[in-house]
């Protein structure tokens, strides 16, 4: 495993002095376009077609990162530390882009971030094989990075795919598709590989799998203790959700992130989310919450205050066209701050008859 490291460093090394003009002839054949993209294989057995291109010096950078990276961690799994596999995987997957950028290879667009998914699901089921208490609880700390960053990399598959809600599927998207199916492979055949395989095959199919990762990354998030990295993939599903045309699942997301950023001190971005809220809020023709979200963001300094006065007017004009019965009643704690007050004591001359 030391040895593996040093190569993975020396390796890297030798990258950052190509980016200064010091470039051996052996790293140019890892700079050619980027023609398929299988992701990682983290089973058993080894990978004999990856070592015959290493020999031949006939092997992209990716499926030569992937393939050290998978010896590493077969002796990482040998000694019974999937924890340690999660942990690194994040550290790897960026310093590959990197690796990318600065050899500035050519690649069909989405294709990295097809990689990316497919090694983060692939370490993500091998974690999974290791339900023993403590295990889960060692590798939880580094999978909800990874359960976020595969969801992260499929919504962007997402866009460029035309699979987001709201998106017309043209031919273009449809041939993208293709090309990144065909990049994927066959070999190694992998959950990871079919899983993303069907993601792209429909927009059904992507939602399924887009909120399963949602929620997978927020259960984790809540799991172990970091729960404002949970409000912040909830804020952003907000607006997955609205796309849907889901505004009250969209707004249950909105309410969370906020009462989040209310007790955190976190004013301004309490402040943005207040007015995603009342848009939601205004949609679903909810008047009373749409009004008291309008009382809070007029009532708010850390917006510019000719935002505070639109809402301001908004609220006015709820107040004139629903006169309820009760009237609707509103926490006002933050609507103005006293800066003196001043009593009067009138005085009485008390008389006895």
């Amino acid at each position: 495993l030391v040895q593996y490291d040093e190569l993975d460093a020396l390796f890297t090394q030798f990258v950052l002095n190509s980016n200064l003009g010091d470039t051996p002839k052996w790293i140019s054949g890892f700079q050619a376009s980027m023609d398929c993209w299988p992701g990682l294989s983290l089973s058993n057995t080894l990978d004999t077609e990856a070592r015959k291109k290493i020999l031949q010096n006939d092997i992209s950078l990716l499926q030569f990162r992937s393939y050290l990276f998978s010896r590493q961690c077969s002796m990482l799994l040998s000694t019974c530390k999937p924890w340690e596999i999660a942990q690194r995987c994040q550290p790897f997957l960026q310093n590959c882009i990197n690796e990318l950028r600065i050899l500035e290879v050519d690649s069909t667009a989405g294709a990295v971030a097809c990689w990316v998914f497919l090694c983060c699901l692939e370490v993500l089921d091998t974690c999974a094989r290791f339900n023993d208490t403590s295990q889960v609880e060692a590798y939880s700390l580094y999978t909800a990075t990874l359960w976020a960053y595969a969801r992260d990399k499929l919504g962007e598959l997402g866009e460029l795919c035309g699979l987001m809600p709201g998106c017309e599927t043209t031919s273009d998207h449809l041939h993208t598709v293709v090309l990144l199916s065909a990049g994927i492979g066959d070999t190694p055949a992998t959950i990871a590989a079919t899983r993303l395989r069907q993601a792209l095959s429909s927009k059904d199919a992507f939602k399924k799998q887009y909120l399963e990762l949602s929620e997978l990354a927020i259960s984790t998030f809540k799991h172990i203790g970091r729960v404002r990295c949970a409000h912040e993939i909830g804020r952003n599903l907000s607006g997955f959700y609205r796309r849907l045309g889901d505004l009250t699942s969209a707004s249950v997301f909105l309410r969370n992130t906020l009462h989040s950023y209310d007790e955190d001190g976190w004013l301004s971005l309490a402040a943005q989310t207040r007015i995603q809220l009342a848009t939601c809020y205004r949609d679903l023709k909810d008047c009373k919450r749409y009004c008291k979200t309008c009382a809070a963001i007029a009532s708010t300094p850390h917006l510019d205050l000719s935002t505070r006065m639109i809402y301001f007017e908004e609220m006015r004009r709820l107040l004139e066209e629903h006169k309820s019965e009760p009237p609707w009643t509103c926490r006002l704690g933050d609507g103005f701050s006293m800066d003196s007050v001043e009593v009067k004591v009138l005085e009485t001359e008390d008389s006895v008859e």
